[in-house]
């Protein structure tokens, strides 16, 4: 996300709306991949997102270390 739209509370209302969309779906699980060198993986882990693993996967051309963060219950989701 762009730095002009941080710590405005965007993020968690982008994660709200997919979550909500996925519900009326019938699906109440998800999974996140983030760069492990991207410092705002946090934000994953504050919103009650459960490391799950670190795998090293292709991207942009390179094999980097990416962690993987999910929700079995997607309403769980503290924003």
């Amino acid at each position: 996300m762009l730095k002009h739209f941080q710590r405005r509370g965007t993020g968690g209302k982008l994660v709200a709306a997919l979550a909500t969309r996925l519900n009326r779906n019938g699906i109440y699980s998800m999974l996140v991949r983030v760069l492990k060198l991207n410092p705002y993986r946090r934000f994953y882990q504050k919103i009650n997102g459960t490391y799950l693993k670190t795998e090293r996967l292709p991207f942009a051309g390179e094999v980097m270390d990416v962690e993987a963060y999910g929700w079995l219950d997607t309403s769980l989701i503290d924003l």
